[in-house]
């Protein structure tokens, strides 16, 4: 039998099925699917093993994903009131921890900033309401 070297014959689009070759070698099986863990899982767990915490790292995934547990904090004046009793909760705590002060210090800086955005945001609002 003669090998066909030439690759346009070899993989024409215009003819069917022409042989069906089966695999007559014993391979393993791959396990099954629900036995796998996600790929994101372990890149995550690899990724938690290998960097060190930090309390910086620590505050930012409690920034980035928040738990809420009392959904009324969500209305404006509620919101307003627990976002500055956090930010002096912060002041507090970097008073109170000079190991991280300067993390504590900066965001409780970064709560008040935001905090003044949001006044100025709410002042801005009110203009444009008023015409």
């Amino acid at each position: 039998m003669a090998i066909n070297t030439n690759i346009n014959t070899m993989y024409a689009m215009d003819r069917g099925i022409d042989r069906v070759v089966y695999n007559t070698t014993d391979q393993p099986n791959l396990p099954d699917n629900q036995l796998l863990e996600p790929a994101e899982a372990n890149s995550t767990d690899l990724e938690r093993l290998l960097t060190p915490a930090s309390l910086g790292d620590a505050l930012e995934e409690t920034i980035a994903k928040p738990v809420i547990t009392h959904k009324n904090i969500t209305l404006p004046a509620q919101f307003k009131e627990v976002f500055s009793s956090a930010r002096q909760t912060l002041q507090d705590a970097a008073a109170g921890q000079p190991d991280h002060e300067k993390i504590l210090k900066r965001a409780a800086r970064l709560l008040g900033e935001e905090e003044a955005n949001l006044d100025l945001l709410q002042m801005y609002r009110t203009g444009l309401y008023q015409g």
